[in-house]
């Protein structure tokens, strides 16, 4: 089984998403980086491929479904939640938060998650 990755960088999503009631009450940019692993199509059919458009507006969703303290747990619940895609056999996703509540300069703060499916 030959695979192939689709890569999905800097999608940008506004959340409420944090530990501290400022987080919570202001909000902040989130940027998701996805690596998608899947089966190389035989054809060049689109009903072979991953529709990365779709599992884009996935990730949108679950990213505002429910408010998470902590974005390892929001990573979790987005790779849960893309368990639909029957032809995404591995995942990997990073979430960064570019303005963490920490009085450092830095470019940002992640987690990445890997799943395989």
């Amino acid at each position: 089984m030959s695979l192939y990755e689709i890569e999905i960088q800097g999608l940008k999503l506004f959340g409420h998403h944090g530990v501290l009631p400022e987080e919570e009450k202001i909000g902040q940019f989130f940027i998701l980086d996805l690596r998608l692993e899947a089966q190389e199509p035989k054809e060049d059919r689109p009903d072979q491929m991953v529709d990365y458009g779709q599992v884009a507006l996935a990730v949108e969703r679950l990213f505002l479904e429910h408010r998470f303290l902590l974005i390892e747990s929001l990573a979790q619940h987005i790779l849960k939640g893309l368990e639909m895609f029957s032809k995404i056999h591995a995942i990997s996703l990073k979430i960064a938060k570019p303005n963490p509540p920490i009085p450092l300069p830095l470019d940002h703060v992640a987690v990445t998650l890997r799943r395989d499916y």
